[in-house]
């Protein structure tokens, strides 16, 4: 049949058109930034947009309200237009012709449907052009005002959108404002801190609107103290799960960690079932009660398709040595297609502790993106595999596409594996290669530098630890290997120890460095306060580097029972060392 354009409105022609292609579009495509008040009005215009005008008009009889206009053959096809760009989810395009239309012939619902997809795709401008004409159309209209309120406030018109708010709150003391909370991101310091000064006049207004409290609070969140206290009046007024959790982010801020814990005990309490709840109290546990791995298991067993509180509940059995727990764990991850990577790697770790080399390397070769591919080749390398060179250079090649930024890391692991099984020649080119490509990476650096020691290249290995030290003048790496090199070779003995008096000054517990201050010392002829660093260095790192030292200062402390225990220690505990002879010769040579 035909249609009279006579007395028509745009949206009434378009309900004709609509009976093909429907509503507006599925909700689900409107992004999350959509207002859940924006959104009914586009559920209120698919069940009947042509009516509402009428409605309106009812419930606004005291104000005299602008009609829309008659339709133009023109602007029915730009109207149809209109809705097969909205199919097409071409959201900017649609919006553009529905607010064209709206403003043209003062139709609210083509109004709406322009501020809603402007929302949608954060276009606050042309949200704000829409929503004032809607709210000049239709002054009292809650939805109207809200989206007037949101689009001046994200354009930085804070005063227009304090005013549209007031205006709200006026036909509804407790409306929910949260909505506003979208804006805040667009907006910079100066225009927040204006807004939150009107908001505080508007409070004092509307002293019972929790709502308001909680959108003032997250607009002083520069400022923990005061932004806390605003949420605990939201809280006091009306309880909220937000609220309670805002409170929870500051609470953790402002390092009242007691306060915190508490917080959180008695969110999970009040909140049994919340998902988003559970998650933070197993993040809770992992922190403050590592211990707790019984209600880690039933926080699994109640949301064992949350991965994050799997995760949580693996690494906590993981890091307690329950690795029958943490290996089940790890696979139900798999299984659920959830955290695939950090489930492989610790899986390979766990191989690793029960002795399964094998299994190790395999479930290590399965991680494939940071940020777990880079230790897990790390790992794999130092498994030393022979017969896994062509899928762990392989492995690394992939690697270094994945993870450019560490590309120079994987350029040493593959070099470490090379040294690692004896084949120092391809050691070697490997590092020349990676070196060309990254002439000022430290770790290929010292990598080369270390491969040179175990040549006993000593010229070359200073002249690259010199380089090292020329890019990174605090690299304690470096500075404790150049000092004890310098003290092996009774060089340079001054400048040596200053060097590895540096080193300990960054980590002094650290066993190595302890080794080579008591060496310097020994070499500087200190004997008695290096035996007392040497001694450190073994009780916590026994090898036979280090007992050798030991032992030749006690020799020369003339403690010579002491010195041939220690020597018998070397002997027993590492049969093949070289350091037997060295020091058997010592001792015959200069024996009392």
């Amino acid at each position: 049949m035909l249609i009279s354009l006579q007395n028509v409105t745009p949206m009434t022609i378009l309900h004709s058109y609509s009976r093909l292609t429907r509503c507006l579009m599925p909700i689900t495509y409107f992004r999350r930034s959509c207002s859940l008040l924006l959104a009914c009005t586009v559920l209120y215009g698919c069940a009947g947009l042509s009516s509402q005008q009428s409605t309106g008009a009812n419930k606004e009889s005291e104000q005299a309200l602008i009609n829309s206009e008659q339709l133009t053959g023109q602007n029915l096809f730009q109207l149809l237009l209109a809705e097969i760009a909205t199919n097409r989810r071409e959201l900017g395009v649609a919006a553009e012709l529905y607010g064209q239309i709206g403003e043209d012939y003062n139709d609210v619902e083509a109004l709406q449907r322009s501020v809603l997809l402007n929302q949608a795709i954060e276009n606050y401008q042309q949200t704000y052009s829409a929503a004032k004409k809607w709210a000049q159309l239709r002054p009292n209209d809650a939805t109207a005002l809200s989206a007037l309120a949101l689009s001046a406030t994200a354009t930085g018109q804070v005063e227009e959108g304090a005013s549209a708010l007031e205006q709200l709150l006026s036909d509804n003391k407790k409306a929910d404002v949260q909505f506003l909370l979208s804006a805040l991101t667009s907006i910079n310091s100066a225009q927040r801190q204006q807004f939150s000064q009107l908001l505080a006049d508007v409070q004092q207004q509307y002293p019972k609107n929790a709502s308001l409290y909680y959108l003032r609070a997250r607009l002083a969140f520069e400022q923990p103290t005061t932004s806390l206290e605003l949420t605990e009046s939201s809280i006091a007024i009306e309880s909220s799960l937000e609220a309670e959790l805002y409170k929870l982010d500051l609470l953790q801020l402002l390092k009242r960690f007691d306060d915190a814990k508490l917080q959180i005990q008695q969110l999970r309490k009040k909140h049994p079932k919340n998902n988003q709840v559970a998650v933070l109290y197993a993040r809770y546990l992992y922190q403050y009660q590592p211990n707790n791995i019984d209600a880690l298991a039933e926080l699994h067993t109640q949301f064992s398709t949350e991965p994050i509180i799997s995760r949580t509940y693996a690494r906590s059995a993981f890091n307690l040595g329950e690795f029958d727990t943490a290996r089940a764990i790890y696979a139900h991850l798999l299984s659920i297609g959830a955290l695939d990577d950090e489930a492989f790697y610790f899986l390979g770790r766990i191989d690793l502790a029960n002795n399964h080399i094998e299994s190790a390397a395999d479930n290590f070769q399965q991680v494939q993106y940071p940020p777990y591919l880079l230790p897990a080749i790390a790992e794999w390398v130092q498994l030393a595999i022979v017969e896994d060179e062509t899928r762990i250079m392989a492995n690394i090649e992939q690697a270094k596409l994945q993870d450019p930024e560490n590309a120079a890391d994987y350029w040493g692991f593959a070099a470490s594996y090379y040294q690692n099984t004896g084949k120092l020649a391809l050691a070697k080119q490997t590092l020349t290669q990676g070196l060309a490509e990254y002439p000022n990476s430290v770790p290929l650096l010292y990598s080369k530098a270390m491969l040179a020691a175990a040549e006993d290249n000593n010229e070359q290995m200073e002249e690259i630890l010199l380089q090292v030290l020329a890019i990174e003048p605090d690299n304690v790496d470096a500075l404790n290997s150049l000092g004890y090199t310098w003290a092996n070779l009774s060089k340079n003995l001054t400048v040596a120890h200053d060097y590895i008096n540096r080193a300990l000054a960054h980590n002094i517990e650290n066993p190595a460095f302890q080794d080579s201050k008591g060496w310097i010392l020994y070499r500087l002829g200190e004997l008695e306060e290096s035996l007392v660093w040497l001694q450190k260095a073994y009780a916590q790192y026994q090898n036979d580097e280090v007992a050798a030292h030991v032992a030749e200062v006690q020799w020369q402390l003339k403690q010579f029972t002491e010195a041939k225990q220690t020597l018998e220690q070397i002997k027993t505990n590492y049969p093949d060392s070289d350091y037997i002879d060295y020091l058997s010769n010592l001792f015959e040579a200069s024996a009392p």
